[in-house]
C-alpha cells in the first residue's frame, strides 16, 4: 500500500508540473539598440588626458592600447613594468532626434582587474546634422567637440566619409517573437590631424516577449 501511495503521489505531482508549466505569462519589453562599433580612434584632447594620467608616479607601468591610436611618443614608449594599464575606447549613441550624436571616451583597467576600471572625465561628441535616411547619406556637416567645447571642429562634407557599414546590425533578440526596428546604420570615417575615427553607428530598438510562470516553482 505504501508503494501504491508513492506512485499516486508521483503521478499527481507530475500532472501538476506538466499543467503548471503549460500556463505561462508573457511580458513585452523594449530595449534600445543605439550603439557604435569603434574600429579605431584618436583625438588630441584624449592624448592630453592620458599624458596627464601617465605623468603621475602612481601610474607607472606598461600601457596597452585597444582601438585607440595614440600619437604621443611618451605613451608609446611606456612598454615595460609589472603594472599593466589597458586603455580602450567606449562609445554611445544618443537618443536625440534632431541630431545623430555619437559619444566617445577612454577607459583604463589596471592589471585586468575590472573593479579598477576608470573612465576619463572628458568625452568626444560627434554631432551629425542632416542624417535623415537609413544610411545617413544626406549628412551635411558635423560638429566634433568635447564636453565643455574647449575643443571644437566644424566638419564639412570633404572632411568626413559616410559609407556602407563594415559589420552587421547588432541585435540581441533574447526572448520570444522579437520585433527589431532598424532606423539608422552606416560607417563613418574621419581622417584629420587631430581627429581620427573609424566606426559603424546604428540606431534602432528591439521588442521581445519574456516568459514567466507564476504557477509552477519547478519549471
Amino acid at each position: 500500500m505504501k508503494l501504491k501511495g508513492w506512485v499516486v503521489f508521483f503521478l499527481f505531482s507530475t500532472f501538476l508540473v506538466i499543467e503548471g508549466c503549460s500556463l505561462y505569462d508573457y511580458n513585452e519589453y523594449t530595449i534600445s539598440l543605439n550603439e557604435a562599433n569603434v574600429y579605431s580612434a584618436y583625438w588630441q584632447p584624449a592624448d592630453s588626458l592620458l599624458l596627464e594620467f601617465a605623468a603621475d608616479t602612481n601610474h607607472a607601468g606598461k600601457y596597452i592600447f585597444y582601438k585607440y591610436e595614440t600619437r604621443a611618443k611618451e605613451l608609446k614608449d611606456k612598454s615595460e613594468g609589472k603594472t599593466v594599464y589597458a586603455i580602450s575606447v567606449y562609445s554611445d549613441v544618443s537618443r536625440q532626434t534632431d541630431v545623430f550624436s555619437i559619444g566617445l571616451g577612454l577607459s583604463v583597467v589596471k592589471n585586468q582587474d575590472e573593479y579598477s576600471a576608470y573612465r576619463f572625465p572628458d568625452t568626444l561628441f560627434v554631432d551629425i546634422y542632416g542624417c535623415s535616411d537609413y544610411g545617413c547619406t544626406r549628412a551635411e556637416k558635423m560638429v566634433v567637440h568635447n564636453a565643455d567645447y574647449s575643443f571644437t571642429k566644424l566638419l564639412k562634407k570633404d572632411d568626413f566619409e559616410i559609407s556602407k557599414p563594415k559589420g552587421k546590425f547588432h541585435t540581441i533578440e533574447f526572448g520570444y517573437d522579437c520585433d527589431v526596428v532598424k532606423d539608422y546604420f552606416f560607417h563613418l570615417k574621419i581622417r584629420l590631424d587631430d581627429v581620427k575615427l573609424d566606426l559603424d553607428a546604428q540606431k534602432g530598438s528591439e521588442s521581445c516577449y519574456e516568459r514567466s510562470n507564476p504557477w509552477c516553482i519547478y519549471c
